[in-house]
């Protein structure tokens, strides 16, 4: 077996929304080659939970109530998380789109 097909993928998700997040992890839970190492609503959580874990990539609500994308990723990056970030949103506005990623210098967001 080739060694990308033995890695396994870690997944933190971070959304408000509990149905959201707790549906999207059994999805992926369900697929080979992913592991979702944890789930949870705040950015609080999310920066303890990448302290203690390894995680490769970070599905991200950009609007978590009071707060939102652009803060968990300078936050993140402050404390020294390099994996991966993609931002999920039921709707921002267009203004928004890439504050994320001008947050912690990264290429800018592409549209499909």
């Amino acid at each position: 077996m080739s060694e990308s097909a033995e890695k396994t993928v870690t997944i933190l998700i971070v959304d408000d929304h509990a149905l959201f997040r707790e549906s999207v992890a059994r999805l992926l839970a369900a697929e080979p080659g992913f592991e979702v190492i944890a789930h949870c609503g705040s950015i609080e959580d999310a920066l303890k939970i990448l302290h203690e874990t390894q995680v490769d990539i970070v599905l991200l609500d950009f609007d978590l109530g009071e707060r939102d994308g652009t803060d968990f990723m300078r936050l993140a990056r402050q404390e020294g998380f390099n994996g991966r970030v993609l931002v999920v949103t039921a709707g921002v506005d267009e203004s928004k789109v890439a504050e994320p990623s001008r947050a912690t210098g990264s290429i800018g967001p592409s549209h499909v």
